[in-house]
């Protein structure tokens, strides 16, 4: 809440306009408001935006836009900029720290005047480490690691599908649910990758059976994955996640009771 203020006049009309006059001669009753209450919303709180996502760098990318809540794989040489964004606090006086230790700027890592933390050609075991910003008492940490060649190449074999422009494959939210990616700002397509169902907990008599989902924004340069819920919240159709399996009954060998005993000869 704050107040706006105005300066009340005295004045008297004459043939060239309006010219002040002793406030004494206005009549005090009628006098203006001089303060009015405004912006009576109540201030945000401040908080830092995380963003829960896992990033996962595929190809070559030269300016690598990253933010705190993220755990991000990159490829070496990258130039990395780490944003803590927030609400109500002064992002000037941002404080960065790397593995628990006050940041301290080298000749490739600086923190930019807008408070956000840049990293040239980042470099693996240099660059790998957690980065904490602290900000107004607020705090929250990136995780920055390189991926390997064969992670690289299984992510991709995986993914291969959806590489294509003219992917169409069907879609398991059963509609196309679009996501504004925070690395471009750039509104992008919502896969959601499933493995395949379990082994059936019985092998009969009614069992489950399980398969496991990741929300994914997929590119040729990077994917990453969201939680689940941003998938699901637009969806037509949740899929399920859990079925039953192998529901027919049971078939299995019993014994009736043993007969009265029947001798038998030895004579032939």
């Amino acid at each position: 809440m704050g107040v706006r203020t105005r300066v009340p006049l005295c004045q008297r009309e004459k043939a060239r306009g309006l010219v002040n006059v002793s406030r004494s001669s206005c009549d005090v009753e009628l006098r203006p408001q001089t303060e009015i209450t405004c912006n009576m919303t109540a201030c945000p709180k401040p908080k830092i935006k995380t963003r829960d996502i896992k990033f996962f760098q595929l190809n070559k990318i030269n300016r690598l836009k990253l933010f705190v809540g993220m755990e991000a794989s990159i490829l070496p040489h990258t130039t990395v900029v780490v944003k803590c964004p927030n609400v109500g606090l002064d992002r000037q006086k941002v404080t960065w720290f790397k593995n628990g230790l006050k940041f301290r700027r080298s000749k490739r890592a600086k923190v930019a005047q807008s408070g956000a933390l840049r990293i040239r050609r980042a470099l693996p075991g240099r660059d790998d480490a957690v980065y904490s910003c602290l900000i107004g008492g607020l705090e929250a940490n990136l995780t920055v690691k390189f991926s390997s060649s064969h992670d690289r190449i299984q992510a991709q074999i995986q993914r291969q599908e959806f590489f294509k422009k003219d992917y169409n494959g069907k879609s398991l939210l059963n509609k196309t649910v679009y996501y504004k990616d925070p690395i471009d700002r750039k509104r992008k397509p919502l896969r959601l990758l499933s493995t395949e169902w379990s082994r059936c907990s019985v092998t009969c008599g009614g069992g489950l059976q399980t398969r496991n989902m990741s929300c994914e924004v997929i590119t040729e340069a990077y994917y990453q994955v969201l939680p689940k819920a941003v998938c699901f919240r637009h969806a037509a159709l949740q899929p399920a996640q859990i079925q039953s399996c192998n529901v027919e009954p049971c078939v299995e060998w019993r014994a009736a009771e043993w007969s009265e005993v029947r001798l038998i000869s030895s004579f032939a």
